[in-house]
């Protein structure tokens, strides 16, 4: 896989980082530097074509936020908020979500590859050309969710909910689903 916005990227640090986000500037091509986030309201934010690598955010405000081409790696979220976020292009990479908050975000074109969510909320997400290939979905809320031309190949759902909401278009499905039979026989049910 070609490493994705491999342009050169100026480093920021989170001094810097958090001045720009908290004055509403746009920031563009850059690798930000973090130390772990806890508490942190960068809702509303700006961010095209950054890079995260190896932060931790817990309970951050990222809802509403604007994530186009940025790329996160190995990456952790704990109760975080992505309510109404748009990540057109974004590429998240071995990221853990759990309990996180994504209901009516927008992800086209996203790329969440190897990527474990556990009791997020996915209702209402838009994931148009997305790819969520071989991610794992433990515990998450579909209400309402749309896939369209998302590619979904070796994902594992276990103990979902609302999936007969989901709206599926122009998938092609290879599915593996781990649990009890009767997690598979829920699951199968909902997605026919």
């Amino acid at each position: 896989m070609p490493e994705p916005n491999a342009s050169p990227k100026q480093s920021i640090s989170e001094h810097d980082f958090v001045a720009a986000v908290q004055s509403g500037k746009e920031i563009q091509d850059a690798r930000v530097d973090l130390r772990p986030q806890k508490n942190a309201k960068y809702g509303g934010a700006i961010l095209l074509r950054c890079e995260f690598n190896n932060i931790a955010f817990t309970n951050t405000d990222l809802g509403a936020s604007m994530l186009d081409s940025s790329v996160f790696r190995s990456c952790r979220f704990v109760r975080c908020d992505f309510r109404k976020a748009e990540m057109p292009d974004s590429t998240w990479i071995s990221c853990i979500f759990e309990q996180c908050d994504f209901s009516r975000a927008e992800a086209p074109r996203a790329t969440f590859s190897e990527c474990t969510f556990h009791g997020s909320d996915l209702s209402g997400m838009t994931l148009h050309r997305a790819d969520l290939r071989n991610s794992t979905f433990d515990s998450v809320l579909w209400h309402n969710a749309a896939l369209d031309e998302t590619q979904i190949d070796g994902a594992r759902f276990r103990n979902s909910t609302g999936a007969a909401n989901v709206r599926f278009f122009s998938i092609k499905v290879s599915l593996e689903v781990t649990g009890t039979l009767n997690d598979w026989l829920h699951l199968h049910e909902e997605f026919d």
